[in-house]
């Protein structure tokens, strides 16, 4: 098998994915997306899957420059955790396709 073409099959996959993660944003209510009652809750589990795809799909760590209305260290799980209940929380579908071939 090809690079090009293992290259291409692992594209479509993280794109699958990605588009499995949007649909359970859309379909997760506000409420439960953006509950503050436990310690990480699921609109930053979304986010850092989000913030992570992106970064590793970049050729190298140099080369990732986050989204406009990225929250800076929201990379660090332990940042989160720590921040989690004073942080925005960003419009989730915006981030995932802003900027992304994700679609």
């Amino acid at each position: 098998m090809s690079n090009q073409t293992l290259v291409g099959i692992l594209e479509s996959q993280y794109k699958a994915s990605l588009r499995m993660l949007r649909t359970v944003i859309e379909k997760t209510p506000d409420e439960e997306l953006y509950a503050s009652e436990y310690s990480n809750p699921s609109w930053q589990i979304a986010y850092h899957a989000i913030w992570g795809t992106q970064f590793y799909l970049g050729a190298n760590a140099e080369s990732f420059i986050p989204w406009e209305e990225a929250i800076e260290g929201a990379e660090s799980c332990e940042m989160l955790l720590k921040n989690c209940h004073s942080m925005n929380p960003p419009a989730l579908i915006d981030i995932l396709f802003q900027d992304s071939n994700c679609t």
